[in-house]
């Protein structure tokens, strides 16, 4: 893309048609790649050049072509530049497989649903098979001390505030979860009764609707409760996904 780039300013350049804002054009281009890691490393030039006060301020573009390059060689050596981020994997995982609920549209399909949030374990009685650490609670990947009760509030490592939600339950193994939602806001909270009362035509969806919406729920508590996201995070995500297939 640079060589190209190069080659066209050079043309421009020669027929004193230059642009003159080049550098910002470079910026953009050099920002629009896959590789957080690389555009992290050519934010931070950029945020030098907005501010007017960083160290790479008055970085011009033949500077800016070369440092690039050089970064991108060594990521490329390293087998760093198509390393895919975890957290792209696991949301491009999430989404075809919520993609695939709504195509099937009745077919349950707990054993892919599974494998979409952790892997190749199979799910038993009702139960997310997982493996689990010495962190966690035995036979699931959900930390301990997100299971004792220790107050309204917890703060983890990395500085995340945690806040009891009683709506997560489990036999055996807790009665309630710290989550990064707050009880009042945990989707279990929100969710409504079937109404008995009135027309059954009205009372009772079609079986593939209920049998994409069932499983659409399973799939909101396993990210909610073991990957920690907010419930307003997953809906945001299902909403993502609905767009992408219309």
């Amino acid at each position: 893309m640079l060589t190209d780039m190069e080659q066209k300013f050079s043309y421009l350049k020669s027929n004193n048609q230059a642009p003159e804002n080049f550098r910002k054009i470079l910026f953009a281009a050099l920002l629009s790649g896959p590789n957080h890691s690389f555009n992290d490393f050519v934010q931070r030039l950029k945020d030098d050049v907005e501010s007017g006060i960083g160290p790479n301020r008055n970085i011009d573009a033949d500077t800016l072509i070369t440092a690039a390059r050089t970064k991108f060689d060594n990521m490329d050596k390293q087998k760093l530049w198509n390393k895919v981020d975890p957290r792209d994997a696991q949301i491009m995982a999430l989404t075809t497989q919520l993609e695939e609920i709504k195509k099937g549209q009745g077919t349950e399909k707990p054993a892919a649903a599974a494998h979409a949030t952790n892997g190749n374990a199979p799910k038993q009685n009702g139960r997310w098979k997982q493996e689990a650490g010495p962190e966690c609670v035995a036979g699931t990947k959900v930390q301990k001390w997100r299971t004792v009760f220790a107050g309204p509030h917890k703060t983890d490592d990395q500085g995340k505030v945690h806040h009891w939600c009683p709506n997560h339950t489990l036999d055996g193994k807790w009665d309630g979860l710290y989550c990064t939602h707050t009880k009042e806001r945990c989707w279990k909270a929100k969710k409504k009764p079937s109404s008995t009362n009135g027309n059954a035509s009205e009372a009772a969806p079609p079986s593939s609707t209920n049998a994409s919406l069932d499983l659409q729920t399973k799939l909101k508590q396993v990210m909610c409760t073991n990957l920690c996201m907010s419930s307003e995070d997953v809906d945001k995500l299902f909403n993502q996904a609905a767009s992408s297939e219309n």
